[in-house]
């Protein structure tokens, strides 16, 4: 795993934006559904709704498995159209429906933990479940489609390249929370513009950090 600064970080926000806007379509069709759901949960059950726009960030990786492939696609210069990418995250992302439920499950899981506790420890189990989701996924998600390793070796590996320099990837996770915040809490209505860049750049983050 090759070593990052935080000027990596800026040039794959830059490549996110560059990718959205080659193909702003993928990105708006594959996060309406995932902004929609949001809304339809939030107006579903009320009580839980500043819980959800919390915690709705959580389950985003599943979302961006499908722009990675996009973003691999226009690097290698490959056509972008529905069926090859179906084609390709069937054949090279086996492990994706399990590390999709395990995302799922942490979601549930701090929903149940928003209800039991107050306070301090609510925002520090948010923050346990949220640090632990992104050392698994930063690299872990992407490696799966790029190269198809079991589940338990791409996400020990993306801890690593979290523990090997930890500094920038703390920037990266605090730029992905607030990228997400501001999509998330103005009604969901800004995850269709924020969450694409934000994936996009994720996938040029991780060949940056594979190279």
């Amino acid at each position: 795993m090759a070593r990052i600064a935080p000027g990596d970080l800026c040039w794959a926000l830059a490549m996110g934006w560059h990718d959205f806007r080659r193909a702003p379509a993928f990105g708006l069709l594959l996060t309406a559904p995932y902004a929609l759901t949001g809304l339809a949960l939030t107006w579903a059950a009320p009580d839980l709704a500043v819980a959800l726009a919390l915690g709705f960030a959580l389950i985003a990786p599943v979302v961006a498995v499908s722009l990675y492939e996009v973003s691999r696609r226009i690097e290698a210069a490959e056509p972008l159209d529905w069926p090859a990418i179906i084609r390709v995250l069937r054949r090279r992302g086996a492990a994706l429906p399990v590390a999709g439920g395990l995302m799922v499950l942490a979601l549930l899981v701090w929903l149940g933990l928003w209800q039991a506790l107050e306070g301090a420890p609510r925002i520090a189990a948010l923050g346990l479940l949220a640090g632990g989701a992104f050392a698994a996924t930063v690299v872990g998600w992407p490696m799966l489609l790029d190269r198809q390793g079991g589940l338990g070796r791409a996400a020990a590996a993306s801890v690593r390249a979290v523990a090997a320099q930890p500094g920038v990837m703390a920037i990266w996770a605090v730029l992905l929370a607030v990228g997400m915040g501001l999509a998330i809490l103005p009604g969901f209505l800004g995850l269709p513009l924020i969450l694409p860049i934000l994936g996009h750049a994720s996938w040029h983050l991780y060949r940056r950090i594979s190279r």
